[in-house]
């Protein structure tokens, strides 16, 4: 194999050989290393070289454009990276400028007033659900209260009615010594009268 220095001073190098066109691609565009590519020993210098040009050609107007957008441009990213990075700062430069023009700053205002008025409609509707939400549980309140009164009323008139029976039932058990009493007075009364006689 010839040492690649060799090949570099006899104008054999991958990069002299693929400025010069003399190179071939697959179907899939990569590097097709021929004969002389493996006699110069620069088969995989080939592909190498062809990715550097494409990493360039891809940097070097992505480079352009992020700095013309006052970005920092970092290198070695996709093609898809340096769009997304190019989109966004154009869409932070539109949104300054339209930020700090007067339509922009009339939009502010109009944006800030809009939320001051919703914040004052979510503040009266939260006093309204809490006022709603007070008189429920007043009402809950109140209906706790109506059965605890009845239940006392209740209560008050089951003892009013054994307080009667028990009344009723002295009452019975004195009626009933009394006559047992007037019995055994009439009992003794007629003994006593016929003692006498």
């Amino acid at each position: 194999m010839i040492p690649d220095a060799l090949a570099e001073f006899l104008g054999q190098g991958a990069e002299d050989q693929i400025q010069s066109g003399n190179y071939k691609t697959g179907t899939d565009g990569k590097y097709k290393p021929g004969i002389m590519d493996h006699f110069w020993n620069r088969a995989d210098d080939g592909q190498k070289y062809l990715d550097r040009q494409k990493q360039t050609q891809i940097e070097t107007p992505a480079k352009t454009k992020i700095q013309a957008l006052n970005g920092t441009f970092v290198p070695g990213k996709t093609e898809g990276e340096y769009n997304n990075d190019i989109y966004r700062l154009q869409q932070q430069r539109n949104n300054d400028a339209y930020t700090n023009s007067p339509a922009g700053k009339a939009a502010d205002r109009t944006e800030k007033r809009l939320d001051n008025q919703f914040t004052i409609q979510n503040k009266r509707l939260d006093n309204a659900e809490n006022e709603r939400r007070l008189e429920r549980i007043d009402a809950r309140k109140d209906r706790l209260q109506d059965r605890i009164d009845a239940r006392e009323a209740r209560a008050d008139d089951l003892m009013f009615r054994r307080e009667s029976m028990e009344r009723a039932d002295r009452r019975d058990e004195k009626n009933r010594r009394r006559e047992s009493i007037q019995a055994l007075v009439a009992g003794l009364s007629s003994l006593g009268a016929a003692f006498a006689v």
